[in-house]
Formats: C-alpha cells, structure tokens, sequence
C-alpha cells in the first residue's frame, strides 16, 4: 500500500469499466492528523493503487458493508464521524451523507442481508476513553435510507466480529467487555440473531479463543473465518507469547477459527495462519485477481494494513487468502502475503515436499515443479526452537505462490 494504515475498514467494489477495485480507509500517523481522510483504491486487474476522493468526516473503527457496489461506512472514532453513515460510489469517485445510525458507535459489529445492513454493539457514543460497551442493534434499509432499531444483542460488545449467511442469521462474535477503546475483556461469545423474528440466541459455542480487533468474519465454504485478533498482554489469564493459541509476543494472533454454522462447530484453519498477524483488520471477500487465470474460479480474502502489536501500530501489508475451488470444497488455503514497497520477484524454483497432508490444500491444475516462496511471500512462525521463520517448499499442485506486488 502507499500509506502505512491501521484500525482499517475495508470493501471490494467494481469500477465503471468492470474492474474489482479493493477500498481501504483507516488511521494514518504519520501526517498532521491521526485521522487519515485518504480513500485508498487498489485495482485488482492492473494491480496498481490510486488514490480516491477523500471521506467527507475522518476517524477509524467504522464499520464498511457493500450493498450495490457502493459502501457504506458507519460510525467509528473522532469527533467527526461519530453517528455518521457515509457512503462511496466508486462509479463518481464521491462521497455522500445517509442517515444517521440510530446506534451512535466505534468498533461495532456489522453485516449485509439482501439489501439491508445489521449494525450492532460498539463503544457507546464513540467515547474512547470510558464509553462503556452497548448492546444496541439498528438495521439500515438501503432502498428506503431509513435505519429501524433491533431488538438488543444478549451481550454488550465491542471491537467484535460480524457476518451473515447473506439470508436469514446474522451472527456476532467474540469482542470485548471492557469500557473505552481498550484491549481488555476478551470474550468468545457467539451471538445469533435472526431476522425473521427479531429474536437472538446466545447458547452457541463460544469461539475457542476470546479476543477482539478481528473485523468482519467471512463466510467462505461454508463456515464463518474469524481472522488474527488482539489482547493485552499481561491483563488477566494472558501470557504472551502462547505457542498453544497462537499468540505472539505481541499481542495479537497468527491464527484463523472457523465455524460451521450447519454442525454448530469450531476448528482451526491449517497452518501456518495468518501471513502477518495483526489486529484492526477488515477482511473483505472478493474475486481473485482477474490477471490470473489460473484462479479464476476461486475468490479470495483481502486483508490490508492493520497492527502487529496490541494497541496502535500501522503497516502497509497486504494478504490475500485464496478459498477453495469452487468444484470441490476442501478448505481454504492459508493466507499468504503481498507487500507493498519491494521490487517485483519471481517463485525461484527449488526442491522440497509437498504440504498437501499437512495443510489440507486444495489442488491447482498446474505442473508437479517444486517451488519454495521468497521469504516475503509465505512467512510463518517456524515450530524448531530458535527459529522464528522458515521458508516453507511446496508442490506448485498443491497451492499457487499468490506473489504478485501491491505498489
């Protein structure tokens, strides 16, 4: 990317010629406000970023849904946005005014069902420092532009993980407990609401490691994908670093929890997880690059910027996830990276053994050349004591070297 940013939120859009354009918004430290106005657009066919017309109001921990290719940002932190729906239209490159959520939030939780938005929880008011968490729902009608309240979520959270089956359930998960924009009070509850009845259920499995700053979980194959996270390390029952979840030295999480709505169930994504752990993320589903052919038939997550250290931190890292082939449902593969600011590189050919067992990858129509990925590329937390990252060799059968620069 062309701005370190964090606390991002994050949509895929078509521009007029048809091209799959990803849009990042966040938090920028390093200009004369925190509070970056910057609409970063990155295309997926020529694989170039410009930049877009700025935000009308600034600030961070918004919430981001695409209905009808345009976005809709609500709430988030600042004086500014607080209580504000903004919406971008990537066909004029502007930025207008809806109405106002009902629900005035940062770090709420959100999700698209047919033409309407779910919003839910969040810091009340946008009030940083002590604000506690609220349970307060609203659902924003796109044809009408038109909010109408929800019946409350069973548990008040923040900074937690929405999604949708895009028909009926909307589902909350994880977040905190704890007052203000602060780290502490991870929970993994799994809240249910159903939009038929306006009923929520709160006795579903809690995800297996409660935590926050994950953004929104994607429904791929099948089963919700809850990526990376945040806690404060040294706050009550966390030890940093923890091998056995996946916590890192600081603060956040390489790994990616998965829930099968249909069996009710949890399990881990194979390793090695998320390229670049990091929290203040805001995966967006999306096509794969429509440069590669080879991939055509298979979508991918985009993960842009975000912290790799509990609290503030910015990076320019980008991350595609690639999902299953849509032939067979095996799982999807684990994220591998593409960062901005390098020369471009190629796969260097090499030897090795594929990871197909251990990884569970799903197979491309490609040749059986070994490959090995350059350390940029797939980046992993090696398991050999004293050493922290490993190149990692791999069947070109078994998983696509997703390598391509992000300038």
């Amino acid at each position: 990317m062309t701005v370190p940013l964090g606390e991002v939120a994050s949509g895929l859009l078509e521009d007029a010629a048809g091209h799959p354009l990803l849009l990042v918004i966040g938090r920028y430290s390093g200009g004369p406000h925190p509070y970056n106005p910057q609409t970063l657009l990155l295309n997926l066919s020529s694989n170039t970023w410009h930049r877009g017309k700025d935000r009308l109001y600034v600030g961070d921990h918004h919430t981001a849904d695409v209905v009808a290719n345009r976005l809709y940002v609500a709430g988030g932190f600042s004086d500014s946005a607080n209580g504000k729906l903004q919406i971008y239209d990537p066909l004029t490159d502007t930025w207008t005014l809806g109405a106002p959520p009902p629900v005035n939030s940062g770090a709420a939780a959100s999700a698209v069902i047919g033409r309407s938005i779910y919003y839910c929880g969040g810091v009340s008011n946008g009030n940083q420092q002590n604000g506690p968490p609220t349970r307060a729902c609203a659902r924003y009608d796109v044809d009408s532009g038109t909010w109408a309240n929800m019946s409350p979520m069973p548990y008040a959270v923040h900074h937690a993980s929405g999604g949708s089956d895009g028909q009926r359930y909307f589902y909350v998960f994880g977040g905190r407990t704890s007052s203000g924009n602060t780290p502490f009070g991870p929970v993994g509850y799994t809240q249910l609401y159903d939009t038929t009845t306006d009923e929520w259920r709160s006795d579903l499995p809690d995800m297996p490691v409660g935590r926050g700053g994950m953004g929104p979980a994607i429904l791929l194959d099948g089963r919700f994908h809850i990526f990376s996270g945040e806690v404060r390390c040294g706050s009550p029952g966390i030890v940093c670093p923890d091998t056995a979840t996946g916590l890192t030295s600081t603060g956040v999480y390489t790994r990616i929890d998965r829930y099968s709505p249909a069996s009710r169930t949890w399990d881990l994504a194979p390793a090695p997880g998320m390229a670049e752990p990091r929290h203040g993320i805001y995966p967006a589903l999306g096509p794969a690059p429509p440069s590669n052919t080879a991939l055509s038939s298979r979508q991918a997550v985009y993960v842009c910027s975000g912290g790799t250290r509990e609290g503030w931190s910015p990076t320019t890292w980008c991350h595609a996830m690639l999902g299953p082939q849509q032939s067979n449902s095996r799982p999807a593969t684990p994220v591998i990276g593409l960062r901005a600011g390098r020369s471009a590189k190629r796969r260097k050919a090499g030897r090795g053994v594929s990871l197909a067992a251990r990884l569970g990858l799903g197979a491309l129509a490609r040749s059986e050349a070994m490959h090995v990925p350059p350390k940029w590329c797939l980046r992993w937390r090696c398991r050999k004591a004293g050493r922290r990252h490993a190149q990692v060799p791999f069947a070109a059968s078994d998983l696509q070297c997703f390598c391509d620069i992000v300038r």
